[in-house]
């Protein structure tokens, strides 16, 4: 990223609209061809829902969180995220 604001005759805006556009053309070729694959669920991912076992048998290999250790307490969230990496292949 730190390139584009020297383009020539460009501005910085103009060129990560280009960047973008470049990576989304790439992330879309993906999909069509099968190299990603996108799978989105809505669930409440708690101790006791049964999209946990679904998680792991999907063998994670990270996962993000986010602030998901606002609502619970911090050993319930470690319990969760060792059976969502069940597998151990998460790190």
């Amino acid at each position: 990223i730190d390139d584009l604001a020297v383009a020539e005759g460009n501005d910085i805006l103009h060129r990560l609209v280009q960047e973008l556009l470049r990576r989304l053309r790439r992330l879309r070729q993906w999909l069509l061809t099968g190299v990603v694959e996108v799978d989105l669920r809505c669930d409440i991912v708690e101790l006791e829902a049964a999209i946990v076992p679904w998680i792991a048998q999907q063998h994670p290999w990270t996962m993000s969180w986010s602030n998901v250790l606002d609502y619970m307490p911090p050993g319930k969230f470690h319990q969760l995220a060792q059976m969502c990496s069940i597998q151990g292949d998460t790190v």
